[in-house]
């Protein structure tokens, strides 16, 4: 992330958006204990959005300008049968989103 936030401001000056949308779902129902399912979720549902808060967060304060948007689902809302985990990774989004001074 941190080399495509550099890439981007080396290309257009400065960073004017970063959007954290990706997202991975895997139907994973806790008593089937598939952690290599959970990892990938986490890794990419929760540690993708820090990472690119982390990577576009300095500029954004240098500039004093700049947004950082980071998608959730309405899965962090309500969960469905077999998507505990899933859930879970977009309710920390939501949690992520709610501190405005990072």
């Amino acid at each position: 992330m941190k080399k495509l936030v550099e890439a981007a401001v080396e290309k257009f000056g400065k960073i004017y958006v970063m959007l954290n949308n990706a997202g991975l779902m895997q139907q994973s129902p806790l008593e089937l204990l598939k952690i290599d399912d959970w990892d990938r979720m986490i890794d990419v549902n929760i540690k993708g959005v820090l990472y690119g808060i982390a990577a576009a967060l300095p500029y954004i304060k240098k500039q004093k300008s700049g947004h950082i948007i980071n998608v959730s689902s309405v899965a962090g809302h309500k969960v469905s049968p077999g998507s505990a985990v899933y859930s879970a990774t977009k309710f920390a989004v939501r949690v992520i989103k709610k501190n405005k001074s990072y």
